[in-house]
């Protein structure tokens, strides 16, 4: 699997549908806790370029982004809610591992 980080300016609801169906199809799981910023673990068929061409070109042409590969290990922290109803870093433990 490979772990991307991917950065838009503001994506319409459309938009936004249209990239978790990209993802869907793709076999991705995904991460959409932030606005604009979405984190994604994928088959290791899919690239930084196939997703940046996605978004620019079928998505949501003319809306700036950016795409992250992560390789190696990966450190992370954060703030917000993570109870056992709502944890904004349940997904993120699962496929990046606990916090830094």
């Amino acid at each position: 699997m490979s772990l991307f980080i991917v950065a838009t300016n503001d994506l319409t609801k459309d938009q936004e549908r249209a990239f978790i169906q990209f993802a869907r199809e793709n076999g991705a799981s995904w991460w959409h806790y932030l606005k604009n910023l979405w984190l994604l673990d994928t088959p290791e068929n899919l690239t930084i370029e196939a997703i940046r061409d996605q978004i620019m070109e079928e998505i949501a042409p003319g809306v700036n982004v950016l795409v992250f590969e992560l390789t190696g290990e990966a450190s992370w922290a954060g703030f917000g809610p993570d109870s056992e109803n709502r944890s904004m870093f349940r997904w993120i433990q699962k496929h990046f591992g606990s916090e830094a």
